[in-house]
């Protein structure tokens, strides 16, 4: 059951799973192999204690500088960054590094730890920790402070570094960003660095909120700008009435804007899909047709019409 439960990708059924197997009678190394996937199976599913618990006897039961106890040891030191505990963070990094130098981890567990310092407050002292460590998380950190002191061109550098490491929509996030970087002044960077420091602490409603009324003063293509990042994070979020409403701004007050077609088809979309809205979801998709004709984005809204008036299904 354990096996199949994580092979079907559900956690929960299969960290309960294991922890049962794990009671079972079993020799020193099938304990060991269950114990790992236990420990993995807690951070999937939040519960940091057991997976710091089982994480700790995994470095235990190994020898030293085995890659086995390198990674435990990674993990629980990720662990005590996440939970704010910065001091501790910071002594267990220190030994972490004498005992392996090279180890591939490091620029994880730097850019975690320099991220709790810089949560509480200490961007020099989180940038004295990067020190000369290089990757894509340490550039990604190094971009973050950049931006917080509104030095937008060596955010820019470091976060494009800092994508080429990077993968998925991870990367694709950070390329957003860049982009982003390109049309901001400092003042735009120091907000953006604001808001994502609050992004990072779990405050992404925070974020969105510091983004939309932070830019009030910005010019008018800025400010669009950033409050088109601001929906793409509200959408990541799982936040759709905050996405509809930035967008409606967007539409309605900076219909000028390179900003303005895009805002104008996910509104089209998403009403279209909400019963007794498609009047204005059609009405939506006609702007960009009638108003940017020259836009990329004009084929998806004469397909969004079109399914509207029940020529095209959705896929």
């Amino acid at each position: 059951m354990a096996r199949r439960a994580h092979g079907s990708h559900l956690p929960t059924l299969a960290y309960w799973a294991y922890g049962e197997l794990l009671a079972a009678p079993a020799s020193d190394e099938p304990l060991l192999a269950l114990r790992t996937r236990l420990a993995e199976l807690a951070l999937a599913v939040g519960d940091t204690v057991t997976a710091r618990e089982n994480f700790r006897i995994i470095e235990q039961a190994y020898a030293a500088g085995s890659p086995e106890r390198r990674q435990a040891v990674a993990v629980r030191i990720e662990l005590t960054a996440r939970e704010g505990k910065v001091d501790d963070a910071l002594r267990e990094l220190d030994a972490f590094r004498s005992e392996f130098s090279e180890a591939p981890e490091l620029d994880r567990l730097v850019a975690a730890v320099g991220d709790a310092l810089l949560r509480s407050g200490k961007p020099a002292r989180a940038e004295e920790l990067i020190g000369t460590t290089r990757g894509p998380r340490t550039h990604l950190l190094r971009g973050r402070i950049a931006l917080q002191r509104g030095e937008v061109t060596d955010a820019r550098r470091d976060l494009m570094r800092a994508a080429a490491g990077l993968e998925g929509g991870e990367a694709t996030e950070v390329l957003s960003l860049v982009t982003l970087l390109g049309r901001v002044s400092a003042e735009g960077g120091e907000l953006l660095g604001s808001a994502l420091a609050r992004g990072m602490q779990g405050n992404v409603p925070g974020a969105i909120m510091l983004l939309v009324d932070g830019s009030e003063e910005l010019d008018r293509g800025e400010r669009a700008a950033i409050l088109d990042f601001a929906a793409g994070l509200a959408d990541r979020a799982e936040l759709p009435a905050e996405s509809e409403r930035i967008r409606r701004l967007i539409a309605l007050e900076y219909p000028d804007t390179p900003e303005a077609p895009a805002a104008l088809l996910e509104l089209g979309r998403e009403l279209g899909r909400r019963p007794g809205a498609e009047e204005e979801a059609r009405s939506f998709l006609e702007r960009i047709v009638l108003d940017y004709p020259r836009s990329t984005l004009v084929p998806q809204a004469r397909q969004e019409l079109s399914r509207l008036r029940g020529r095209v299904p959705r896929n």
